[in-house]
């Protein structure tokens, strides 16, 4: 579970729709709308300037492990030796030298006191350290405006389902009547500045030479009440917030499960509403999902089915339906690097909103805009006379597979039909 997460807007928005009778609801955009409580965003961030304060001391000032590491030092070097060190130096005959018509030692076996910061509590501060530094950058992107200037936008590589993206210029003149905002703190600039210093505070912690000697270790729980957690207040400080943040999980109120019931029941909100009707949400061995439907637009034909990861939308023309393209969505709250480049995510990761294929929901977003982009995406059609390069990058490099256009710049895949009287070309994917 995830500190930033656990306490956000939208979670609470997720586990009230996760508690909502079945098709409660579906068709009601604002049921969807929940509070952003400003103060509590502004305490997460007091909150993560604190803790960095704490760890920052125990770097400057950790717990080591204390064991006797025997060592061959020259017998100068040695001080006074332990009866044990004694003993093995003369069985050693190899430490011996002859000098004149006597033996001594030259070297002897000792004992010396090595520090070990590679200990169980120690490893607890640096997954500490990691995890918070991961939660600064989540809340410094929250923060960051996504529409800072259209020059910007268009520079990037990918395209955007944002409010200043491709497809809000492009799309289908039919407009999102129930379109509504959430509060947004993303206007003050002093939230803004303290969500990037703190990532920088928690920055500096992990490049320090404490994190960077024990970075590839791992922290494995349950977690044990050692003395120094009981004794040391910095150190207990530590504990007592992985404890509250990071091992106390509600099985009721899981995260992944309330944010997957909240995508289904959120972005079908959205179907219905504004392009179909006929929605039913239904359980499958307690996991919510929907009865498969499909639906025509008088242009393309649009088949929506469940998978157990999320669902599958086939997208036809209706004059050619040998034509058609299967998207694949996922819902997952995180989505690690093992995943599938091709689907598009649903997730709640502000990490991962540089994709194309990735579809952040945030209390801070128009998510009915952004569902509308990303619909008018599927069916995006322009009226084209000849197709010589690609219209998406500029890229003149085109290739022919199967009545299909393949730009080798962007992989984005387009069929020329015939609209009415018009010839058109249908984006069946965009982007690679």
């Amino acid at each position: 579970m995830s500190f930033s997460l656990l306490d956000s807007s939208l979670f609470e928005a997720s586990r009230f729709a996760a508690k909502a009778p079945l098709n409660e609801l579906l068709g009601k955009d604002d049921s969807f709308v929940y509070p952003l409580d400003v103060q509590k965003e502004e305490e997460m961030l007091d909150e993560l300037e604190r803790m960095g304060k704490v760890l920052s001391s125990i770097i400057r000032s950790p717990h080591l492990d204390n064991k006797d590491v025997e060592v061959i030092i020259r017998q100068e070097q040695s001080g006074s030796l332990g009866p044990d060190n004694i003993h093995e130096s003369i069985l050693d005959t190899s430490l011996w030298k002859k000098k004149r018509s006597s033996f001594s030692p030259e070297y002897v076996h000792s004992t010396s006191i090595e520090d070990n910061l590679d200990t169980y509590e120690n490893r607890l501060v640096v997954d500490l350290c990691r995890k918070l530094y991961a939660e600064s950058k989540a809340l410094s992107l929250l923060s960051s405006p996504f529409d800072t200037s259209l020059k910007k936008e268009y520079e990037g590589s990918s395209l955007s389902y944002g409010s200043y993206g491709l497809f809000s210029l492009l799309r289908h003149e039919k407009k999102n009547k129930n379109s509504r905002g959430l509060p947004s703190i993303r206007g003050s600039a002093l939230y803004h500045e303290q969500s990037q210093e703190i990532e920088r505070f928690f920055f500096r912690i992990c490049s320090s030479s404490f994190y960077r000697e024990l970075e590839n270790t791992t922290f494995k729980g349950p977690l044990i009440a050692t003395n120094i957690f009981i004794h040391d207040k910095l150190y207990r400080e530590a504990y007592l917030f992985y404890l509250r943040n990071y091992q106390e999980e509600d099985k009721e109120e899981n995260i992944s499960r309330c944010f997957q019931e909240y995508a289904i029941r959120r972005f079908f909100s959205f179907i219905k509403n504004n392009h179909h009707d006929g929605v039913t949400l239904v359980r499958k061995n307690g996991v919510l999902s929907f009865k498969a439907f499909s639906y025509d637009d008088g242009l393309f034909s649009l088949s929506f089915n469940p998978s157990d990861d999320g669902f599958f939308l086939k997208v036809s023309l209706l004059s050619d339906s040998s034509t058609s393209f299967t998207h694949h969505i996922i819902i997952k709250d995180e989505p690690d690097e093992a995943s599938d480049k091709n689907a598009i995510y649903f997730t709640l990761s502000p990490l991962a909103n540089d994709s194309l294929k990735v579809i952040h929901f945030s209390p801070f977003l128009k998510m009915e805009e952004t569902f509308e982009n990303l619909y008018s995406s599927w069916l995006f059609v322009i009226k084209a006379e000849k197709l010589d390069s690609c219209p998406l990058c500029g890229h003149d490099r085109l290739a022919y597979e199967g009545g299909i256009y393949i730009c080798e710049q962007c992989q984005s895949e387009m069929k020329e039909f015939m609209d009415k009287t018009e010839r058109s070309v249908w984006f069946r994917r965009i982007g690679g």
